[in-house]
């Protein structure tokens, strides 16, 4: 899945990667070419030191790399929910109690994706 609204970041797909001499994760944008060159970098997760002592967990860090790099894959799901829940919440023969769960559904997409893109929700 890639991004398909109009949003002020990258768009996707991102992915994660390993630096060459293994103490951070590159986080890419794919569809810039191959290679992990400063032109397609999205961010980078913080570095360790394996004569120092991880500042942070290599198991850990990888974890963060890829959460990072589905952000905007997530992001497009959220907001195709939201468009599936916005659907149940006016459909004129839904019971109550499940629109108004579409409903604060919603308004946790609302502020979760606001979150996401910088945004007030």
């Amino acid at each position: 899945m890639t991004t398909t609204t109009k949003t002020a970041h990258t768009p996707g797909p991102w992915e994660a990667r390993m630096s060459a001499r293994r103490t951070h994760f590159k986080i890419l944008h794919s569809a810039r070419g191959k290679g992990d060159g400063y032109n397609n970098r999205v961010a980078e997760t913080c570095q360790w030191s394996p004569a120092a002592g991880p500042q942070i967990d290599p198991t850990e860090a990888a974890a963060n790399a890829h959460l990072m790099a589905s952000a905007p894959d997530m992001l497009d799901a959220l907001l195709a929910i939201r468009k599936i829940l916005g659907g149940i919440a006016d459909h004129k023969k839904a019971d109550p109690d499940d629109a108004l769960a579409a409903l604060l559904a919603m308004k946790l997409i609302d502020v979760t994706a606001a979150k996401a893109t910088g945004g007030a929700a």
